[in-house]
């Protein structure tokens, strides 16, 4: 895991050593150490070997991949029950489709406004809306920190890893994201929680 640990080629055995996952911008991130493949030094010397060291966007850490990575852009539904008066379903919400760092991400009514529910998902596990990501505010761990809006940094923080369960997990913390007291009102601020099943921590992304 220590930062300037080399990068070779080996046989191909399914191993954490051999996942690579793009990580914003254009990185890419081996998520068993979760450090990010590095040219040291910036080296533009034929054959320099390769390393791994803490993900910082630089020039060093930048590659450009031969195939498009996936994304995905629509709503992200909430596995909380919609009373009868919300029938579209419930969910996550960019508050009144505001772009200022740290306008409320909240639930609400499913209604397919292109600025405050229609989400894309990329590859590198960041969740997009108007320019700007779902990030932890703050980078805190405690139980019920709220998620906002904020600008796109690459930052543990707005790192989401959709898992089975249908939770939305947060690696810098261990938390889930999370519908607090799994209402249905909107406007209710999402927050992260510790992990637990519960359907406000099912979320569905969209196809």
């Amino acid at each position: 895991n220590a930062n300037k640990n080399t990068v070779d080629l080996y046989d191909c055995i399914g191993s954490p050593a051999q996942q690579w996952r793009p990580r914003y911008p254009d990185a890419l991130e081996n998520p068993a150490t979760g450090k990010c493949l590095d040219d040291p030094g910036s080296s533009t010397t034929d054959t320099t070997q390769l390393d791994i060291y803490t993900c910082n966007q630089t020039a060093a850490q930048q590659w450009a991949l031969p195939y498009p990575t996936p994304t995905s852009t629509g709503e992200i539904t909430s596995g909380v029950t919609a009373p009868s008066t919300q029938p579209t379903g419930i969910c996550l919400d960019n508050l009144r489709g505001f772009t200022t760092d740290g306008n409320t991400v909240d639930i609400w009514a499913c209604n397919g406004s292109s600025g405050s529910q229609l989400w894309t998902v990329e590859a590198d596990e960041t969740i997009h809306i108007a320019g700007k990501c779902l990030d932890n505010h703050g980078d805190a761990a405690a139980n019920k920190n709220p998620v906002d809006l904020w600008s796109c940094d690459g930052h543990d923080a707005q790192q989401w890893i959709s898992r089975s369960d249908g939770t939305l997990f947060n690696p810098e913390t261990g938390k889930c994201l999370d519908d607090p007291g799994n209402v249905s009102t909107n406007g209710v601020q999402v927050d992260i929680y510790s992990c637990d099943g519960a359907n406000g921590q099912a979320w569905k992304l969209p196809s």
